[in-house]
């Protein structure tokens, strides 16, 4: 559907816990265009680095007083 953006393709993977060949959809370019699950786990894996790099002062040595 080139009008849309999309390609069909085949993906190799595990779906439902059913491990095949699927038919995916794909962008123009190849890019694996990502399930509803796929995008909640790729956020949660974000937000979990992003949380990992997040310094507190405690950990980088800054002395913080409350008043």
């Amino acid at each position: 559907m080139p009008e849309l953006g999309l390609t069909l393709g085949l993906w190799h993977g595990q779906f439902r816990g059913i491990e095949r060949l699927w038919l995916r959809w794909f962008t123009p370019s190849g890019e694996l265009i990502p399930i509803a699950e796929e995008e909640v786990e790729q956020a949660k894996q974000e937000a979990s680095e992003a949380k990992s790099r997040t310094i507190s002062p405690e950990t980088a040595g800054i002395g913080y007083k409350s008043r």
